[in-house]
């Protein structure tokens, strides 16, 4: 009888050690379809969902004057017993326009 309660035991331990995920899946196809000056904020929005951070628009230095960006970060962390398996980020800077002026996807 103590045998199987042990067995229980450690699989309850192993599921609360299990796996974790942090933000929504990034899906790397999707950031291949960003075109820099047409892509909309709409676009990345209905693409991705909403931003993990987002930064106010504001004039940014070595900018030309009065150009106002704002720049949307999304990150995805995925991990597996403790460790850190995945972590994907996507950044989308937009003009104020709200269209994609530039952006920058990584995996690791």
């Amino acid at each position: 009888m103590i045998k199987p309660l042990g067995t229980v035991l450690a699989l309850l331990v192993m599921l609360q050690v299990g796996c974790a995920m942090v933000g929504q899946n990034i899906d790397e196809a999707q950031t291949k379809a960003i075109e820099k000056n047409k892509t909309t904020k709409a676009q990345i929005e209905q693409w991705f969902g909403p931003p993990t951070q987002k930064s106010i628009p504001t004039d940014k230095p070595g900018m030309p004057a009065g150009l106002k960006l704002e720049q949307y970060t999304y990150v995805y962390s995925s991990s597996l017993a403790g460790l850190v398996n995945t972590v994907k980020t996507l950044v989308v800077i937009f003009d104020d326009k709200g269209v994609v002026y530039a952006h920058a996807y990584a995996e690791k």
